[in-house]
């Protein structure tokens, strides 16, 4: 697979033997881990575990949330951590290869401490991207301390991670948004708005609202919600059409007997099961058609998720639910609303909204213009991030 992806670029791809990672996390690390997670709580960050309980207050936080134990053991850490994850040979690697710059997206695995250590010890330049943005509400600890850039993806993501981790140096922080969404930025869909309303018999004039599901499991009557949403707008007079995505981890087979109210469409499902790696992965042409969607749709349904970045790149407002029409909304879901790396986008006017019932979507859809924006104002953060490197 990672030759599929990178073999055209012509260079050439060195594999590292796992073997060489020898070095574990120590004690030292586990309660490091633990006195942040402490400090957190008694600052009210709320920690984050992607669909879990968030753990609430512990009888012990009073004094492992101390700031003073929370410095004095993260720089124990920090030292234990250049002096056990120094590896010869990756040193020899990085000789043997030629290699002056490390890149790398992760730095948290045993393996991205066992590069960036053994390659700051070589006296090789360092660099990292972050790579998700809630990372400091998972492991709120940064490993390593002296990278020579770090690729952050907003201001807020500066600040965080300033607050979390002070022995970066803020002189070295670049602030480039996040590469992953460049395929976004002057996107040209494969096929048309017209191309699309004619596959799923949509009316091209009218707002698209693109309902993107969550993993099955996490809300099991997800569609019923749906189909109730649907009937409640069509009833207000909402003109607009609902295309429904559902979740690369649902089956092909999933709702397609099901009667939808006519403006709700399920669109295709795209996917396909590698039975060696046990892995659900969306085809090319889904990719393509998602991206289109994305690109012709006017705005998003869903639970906070990175899919509310991806509309927010074209500049388009996303309706995040907060309710159900049928039965309770899952307790597990709030979360998402109040974690640290999300609740700050609420604040941006006009884009994301926090829907707690259908009327007060109705209202919010009635009082907005849904522009539909063809084109990022935003930069590639490719391009920055390569201006400080190369």
């Amino acid at each position: 697979m990672t030759e599929q992806y990178f073999g055209s670029v012509g260079k050439k791809i060195v594999f590292i033997d796992p073997n060489w990672i020898t070095a574990k996390p120590s004690k030292l690390e586990v309660y490091n881990r633990a006195v942040r997670e402490a400090w957190m709580r008694q600052k009210g960050i709320p920690l984050f575990h992607n669909h879990k309980a968030v753990h609430k207050h512990k009888p012990y936080d009073l004094f492992l949330g101390n700031k003073a134990l929370k410095v004095a053991l993260c720089a124990l850490t920090l030292h234990q951590i250049e002096l056990n994850y120094d590896l010869e040979p990756i040193q020899r690697l990085f000789h043997e290869y030629g290699i002056s710059k490390v890149l790398g997206v992760s730095s948290t695995s045993q393996f991205a401490k066992t590069v960036f250590v053994s390659a700051q010890k070589k006296g090789l330049k360092t660099y990292y991207l972050v790579n998700s943005w809630k990372d400091l509400y998972i492991n709120s600890f940064v490993p390593i301390r002296n990278f020579d850039k770090i690729f952050m993806w907003s201001e807020q993501m500066n600040r965080d991670y300033l607050l979390h981790c002070p022995y970066l140096k803020a002189k070295n922080i670049v602030i480039t948004g996040n590469p992953s969404f460049d395929v976004y930025v002057n996107y040209h869909p494969a096929h048309s708005k017209s191309y699309y309303a004619k596959k799923y018999n949509l009316d091209q004039y009218k707002p698209w609202l693109y309902y993107t599901m969550m993993p099955p499991g996490l809300w099991d009557n997800e569609i019923e919600h749906i189909k109730g949403l649907g009937e409640e707008l069509h009833e207000a007079g909402i003109e607009a059409n609902i295309l429904v995505r559902r979740n690369p981890n649902h089956l092909k087979t999933d709702f397609i007997e099901m009667v939808l109210p006519p403006n709700c469409t399920l669109t295709e499902h795209y996917v396909a099961y590698d039975q060696d790696k046990d892995l659900i992965m969306q085809t090319p042409e889904g990719e393509r058609e998602w991206m289109d969607l994305v690109h012709h749709t006017d705005a998003n349904m869903s639970i906070p998720s990175t899919v509310t970045l991806e509309f927010l790149v074209l500049n388009k407002p996303t309706f995040n639910l907060a309710f159900s029409t049928v039965g309770n909304f899952p307790e597990s879901l709030n979360q998402h609303f109040d974690s640290g790396f999300y609740a700050p986008l609420f604040e941006r006017e006009e884009k994301v909204f926090e829907i707690k019932n259908t009327a007060s979507l109705i209202a919010i859809l009635n009082s907005i213009q849904l522009t539909h924006v063809t084109k990022s104002d935003q930069s590639q953060a490719s391009d920055l991030i390569l201006k400080e490197i190369l």
